[in-house]
């Protein structure tokens, strides 16, 4: 039985657990604050929450973990965590417990439980699955020694309330973030765009149906193996380059890419509300607009399609329509040296030998080629 002090001891983590998770709905949630509070409901020594889509760790946080024991993990032995085998049958709500859920034979051969977890004063893990799906998260707590009857707290007292309080809140985060993303298709399919909420590494989270069927319609991109793709080596490079980039920036991006009829289609990328996301990682919202037509292509869409400057984009414009280095330098009032630089500068960014390919690669990437 536990003494008062304990007692009083977890009653104080529970009311700070209860503060940090009224917190889930804010951008930025405070999973330091969850989780350390958490780790002291339950009682371990160390704790770490982790998200992972399908088998792969696309975010984790941990508490009082020795720093060697981290390193190996996120460099080796997340891909052995017993947490990440598929044939687990694991729902929103369950534990996991190496002491009931794994026999003393299959922890004799796991590489993770001898290797990993023995090796770091881990021998107990008891697992708290709170989202599974797609994406899955949970809550391990680990101890150095073997807990008795850890069935039986686990699922009364202050640690069911808990969790229960982790469910509803986690639950209230994702519908409202439902509700966001359905306006924002709601909006889209209005004015004839495809909006899809992405990662830096371009794995579509969410896009509509009809968002996707517009996209393989109007444009080079798609969606291949669950991430944006195009056909086009060189602008499938341009495409990852910019999602690193706008997931870094403070304001939106632009890129322009040639969509399979004529014209070009137009992606602005710009960080996602806080909100949207269920982990840590940034995620993008990208808007496909309807391809523009070979007249409305404008400057700003040159530079955008290249990733040149104002001033090289108003010198391509000229090549593009015809025009001799001679005649943009009368045509602009800048010397022909200048000219000359801008166009040796584009030639240089683009990778071409000859002012003929330039002409021909800007006229591609506009979708007027």
């Amino acid at each position: 039985m536990p003494g008062a002090s304990e007692t009083s001891g977890k009653a104080v983590a529970l009311r700070r657990a209860f503060e940090a998770i009224r917190h889930l709905s804010d951008p930025e949630p405070p999973w330091h604050d969850i989780l350390q509070s958490a780790r002291d409901v339950v009682g371990s020594d160390t704790a770490s929450f982790l998200v992972v889509e399908g088998t792969r760790l696309v975010d984790g946080l941990t508490l009082d973990v020795d720093a060697v024991a981290e390193r190996e993990y996120f460099a080796h032995f997340h891909t052995k965590d017993i947490l990440l085998n598929p044939s687990l049958p694991w729902t929103a709500g369950s534990w996991f417990d190496t002491e009931w859920c794994l026999t003393p034979e299959v922890r004799s051969h796991s590489e993770y439980y001898n290797d990993f977890m023995l090796k770091h004063r881990m021998r107990h893990m008891m697992s708290f699955q709170i989202e599974t799906g797609p994406q899955s998260s949970a809550i391990s707590f680990h101890r150095a020694r073997k807990t008795e009857g850890a069935d039986d707290f686990l699922s009364t007292g202050p640690v069911k309330e808990l969790t229960s309080a982790l469910l509803s809140a986690m639950a209230d985060r994702k519908a409202a973030a439902d509700r966001v993303l359905t306006a924002i298709d709601l909006v889209d399919g209005s004015f004839n765009d495809a909006t899809f909420l992405v990662d830096a590494e371009g794995r579509v989270i969410h896009a509509c149906e009809a968002a996707r069927v517009q996209l393989d319609a109007v444009s080079a991109v798609g969606v291949r193996g669950g991430r944006l793709w195009h056909a086009s080596a060189r602008l499938r490079k341009q495409l990852e380059t910019s999602l690193r980039r706008a997931s870094l920036a403070s304001g939106p991006l632009r890129i322009v890419l040639p969509g399979r009829r004529a014209g070009a289609c137009v992606m602005d990328l710009a960080r996602a509300d806080g909100r949207l996301r269920y982990d840590r990682r940034p995620l993008l919202l990208a808007r496909v607009s309807p391809p523009r037509a070979r007249a409305e292509i404008t400057l700003d869409v040159l530079c955008a399609a290249l990733d040149i400057t104002t001033a090289e984009g108003e010198v391509l414009a000229e090549l593009m329509h015809g025009a001799t280095a001679e005649e943009i330098a009368a045509a602009t009032a800048i010397s022909i040296h200048t000219v000359r630089k801008h166009i040796a500068h584009l030639m240089e960014k683009t990778g071409c030998a000859r002012q003929v390919d330039l002409v021909r690669l800007a006229l591609g990437a506009v979708g007027c080629g």
